[in-house]
C-alpha cells in the first residue's frame, strides 16, 4: 500500500511495509526524512520525499490510499484559508 505521511509519522508506516512518499516544506526535515527512511528499509528510495508544501504538493489527485500529517504540521497555517488549504492538499492526494 502507498502512504504519503510527514516526516512525523515516517517510522511507524515503513516498519508497517507501506511503500512511503513525503512532502515537506522544510528542507532539512527532508533530508532527515530520506536518511531516516534509507536507514530503516534499505529498499526505500530518498527519492519519494519531494520538498513541498502540502497545500501544493505534486502528487497526481488520488495517488495513495493513505494520509498524515504529524500533529504539529497543521499548526504551521498562517491564517485559516492556508489552515484549509493545506487539508485540501492532503485530502486531494
Amino acid at each position: 500500500m502507498r502512504a504519503v505521511v510527514s516526516v512525523a509519522t515516517v517510522v511507524y508506516f515503513l516498519r508497517e511495509g507501506y511503500e512511503v512518499f513525503g512532502a515537506d516544506s522544510d528542507p532539512q526535515a527532508l533530508e532527515a526524512a530520506r536518511r531516516l527512511a534509507v536507514s530503516l528499509c534499505a529498499g526505500a528510495p530518498g527519492r519519494t520525499f519531494r520538498l513541498e508544501a502540502l497545500d501544493a504538493m505534486s502528487f497526481p489527485d488520488g495517488f495513495c490510499r493513505c494520509g498524515a500529517s504529524g500533529s504539529a504540521v497543521l499548526h504551521f497555517a498562517r491564517d485559516d484559508d492556508h489552515f484549509l488549504a493545506m487539508l485540501r492538499g492532503t485530502w486531494r492526494v
